[in-house]
C-alpha cells in the first residue's frame, strides 16, 4: 500500500499540468515557503499542517523536501501499512503533515490549515464544517494559520470578524 500511496503521488506529479495544478503548486510552494521559516524561526516547536487531501499533502510534503530537505518533516496517512508514513514522532520538533480525518486528539505548538479553500461550497453555517474547523484550530496551542487560493476569502472565514483574525 505504502508503495501505492509514493507511486500515486509521483503520478500527480508526472501527470499533464492543467491550469489549476499550476495554481495548487503555487499554493503549495508558498505554503512551504511558510512553513521553512515558521520551522527555521521557531526550531524548538512542533508545526502541524491539516490538509484537506492525501494530494495536498504530498505535494507539501515534496516542496519541503526540495526546499529545506534538513528539517525532515513527517507525514501520516491511514492508509499507509507501516513505515514512513504510518509512524509520527511527536516528540520531536518540526513539521507533521497530517489529514483532516487524522487530527483530533493531536496539539502543535502552531497549525497551518493550508487549503480552506477546499470548503468553499459548503454552507458555512454547517454544524458538521464548524466542527471540523473547531477540532482543527484548537489542535493549535500557540498559533494558527489558515490559507486558501483564490482571491476571495472562502465563506467560512469571511464570517470571522476582522478584529479576530488577522489578515495578509
Amino acid at each position: 500500500m505504502e508503495e501505492l500511496i509514493e507511486e500515486s503521488a509521483q503520478r500527480a506529479e508526472t501527470a499533464e499540468p492543467t491550469a489549476g495544478d499550476a495554481v495548487r503548486k503555487e499554493l503549495a510552494g508558498l505554503v512551504a515557503d511558510l512553513l521553512v521559516l515558521l520551522a527555521g524561526t521557531q526550531p524548538k516547536r512542533s508545526i502541524g499542517v491539516i490538509a484537506a487531501s492525501k494530494h495536498t499533502q504530498f505535494s507539501l510534503l515534496g516542496s519541503i523536501q526540495k526546499r529545506a530537505p534538513r528539517l525532515k518533516p513527517q507525514l501520516y496517512t491511514s492508509q499507509s501499512k507501516g513505515g514512513v508514513y504510518r509512524n509520527l514522532d511527536l516528540g520531536r520538533p518540526g513539521i507533521v503533515i497530517v489529514h483532516r480525518r487524522s487530527a483530533k486528539g493531536l496539539g502543535f505548538d502552531t497549525v497551518v490549515i493550508p487549503d480552506t479553500h477546499e470548503d468553499a461550497a459548503t454552507d458555512p453555517t454547517s454544524a458538521a464544517l464548524r466542527m471540523s474547523y473547531y477540532v482543527m484550530a484548537t489542535r493549535a496551542r500557540r498559533e494558527l494559520h489558515l490559507g486558501y487560493e483564490g482571491q476571495s476569502e472562502p465563506p467560512l472565514l469571511a464570517q470571522v470578524n476582522r478584529g479576530d483574525l488577522q489578515r495578509g
